[in-house]
């Protein structure tokens, strides 16, 4: 699609698995913030890091990003939002993440 230009209609892309969801015309916002608000409950160490993984991949070979994740899920598994999801997973609750 990048090298031809050629136009991929919504549902084709969505059936082709290049996008998880379609809008309806005039409800891309409120989805948007819909999905804004499902990330915000998520640890914010973890958000960054799948953020700056995506990003980077960019940039790098095929070999290095794998190497980042690995690094940044050891990174991870140590934090206190790491031992409070688990906690929280295992107490059936809501994490309450602290970005530690």
């Amino acid at each position: 699609l990048m090298l031809t230009g050629k136009h991929l209609p919504a549902e084709e892309a969505l059936e082709q698995g290049l996008v998880t969801q379609t809008v309806k015309a005039g409800s891309a916002l409120d989805t948007a913030l819909s999905l804004a608000r499902q990330i915000q409950t998520k640890g914010p160490l973890s958000v960054a890091a799948i953020l700056a993984s995506v990003y980077g991949r960019k940039r790098e070979s095929l070999q290095k990003p794998y190497q980042n994740d690995t690094q940044a899920f050891g990174a991870l598994f140590e934090t206190e939002d790491t031992r409070e999801g688990i906690q929280a997973f295992l107490q059936k609750r809501l994490p309450q993440f602290k970005g530690r």
